[in-house]
């Protein structure tokens, strides 16, 4: 299971400073890894930016044991 979280900027267009996305076992709910975004990552349908916050989190999953 994934969620998210995340604090924007009120500006025009809208900006997330920080965006954290998580991962947990579905069965009993537990984090099992997370991954952080910072910056000015606009949120414009036609920006890139969002997508490439994830794929730059996603780079370090899944987690090296």
């Amino acid at each position: 299971m994934i969620s998210m979280n995340y604090e924007l900027e009120y500006l025009d267009p809208y900006k997330v400073r920080v965006l954290n996305l998580y991962v947990y076992r579905t069965h009993d709910k537990e984090l099992i890894w997370q991954g952080t975004a910072e910056g000015s990552i606009e949120v414009d349908a036609s920006s890139p930016d969002l997508a490439e916050a994830v794929k730059e989190i996603l780079t370090n999953f899944p987690p090296k044991r």
